[in-house]
């Protein structure tokens, strides 16, 4: 599992202690949705499709910011287990119990705790659980990455922490805005067909 985006990490240390936290919880990222309710993420069916377009979005990023070594490293592991918490928060089914907190989605058949709002800190929180070398500053931008979705979330400051906000943030929305630009264009284009073929033009 996700293979090709842990052998991006050079740093052996960090490598095996992301690894391990992956193969810990590997079940689960094989088949929770990124978006319990349904409602985003309509291009990724699991966690695990999420995680790997949330690797290549960084991957692209740090090209252009000349992102390298230890820093480099460190932004793929977060992207990788930057939602690990909502394995707390999110479950397959009903979830019974006195607690109106827990919402179910018929949709996708799972239930979702408080909207997910905390699971930037549970995956900080599961990340403390079992340190590694450079776990601090992995949990530093794993805490952040909500920013652009919560107000009340950490805010980045870093360039590290930015490009895992940005990460996260273009592989949730920009398959979607292909797919709206695609559509304006051929929108577009229909239109000009149209009008020229009024005109007596030929495309």
């Amino acid at each position: 599992m996700l293979e090709r985006e842990l052998k991006l990490i050079k740093n052996v240390s960090i490598r095996e202690g992301t690894m391990y936290l992956v193969e810990t919880h590997k079940d689960w990222i094989k088949i929770c949705p990124p978006s319990p309710s349904g409602k985003f993420h309509s291009h990724e069916n699991t966690m695990e499709e999420h995680i790997i377009d949330v690797v290549a979005c960084a991957e692209e990023i740090a090209r252009e910011f000349k992102i390298q070594g230890d820093d480099f490293d460190v932004l793929i592991s977060a992207c990788i287990l930057h939602d690990i918490g909502r394995v707390k928060s999110t479950k397959l089914g009903r979830v019974e119990g006195d607690d109106d907190k827990w919402k179910y989605y018929s949709t996708t058949g799972w239930s979702q705790y408080d909207y997910g709002k905390k699971h930037p800190f549970e995956s900080n929180d599961i990340i403390k659980e079992k340190p590694f070398h450079m776990s601090d500053r992995v949990r530093d931008l794993v805490k952040s990455h909500m920013s652009h979705w919560y107000p009340y979330a950490p805010q980045p400051t870093t360039l590290l922490q930015y490009c895992m906000c940005m990460s996260d943030y273009l592989a949730t929305v920009v398959p979607k805005l292909n797919t709206e630009m695609e559509n304006r264009r051929s929108h577009s284009y229909d239109c000009l067909a149209r009008r020229r073929a009024a005109e007596g033009a030929v495309i």
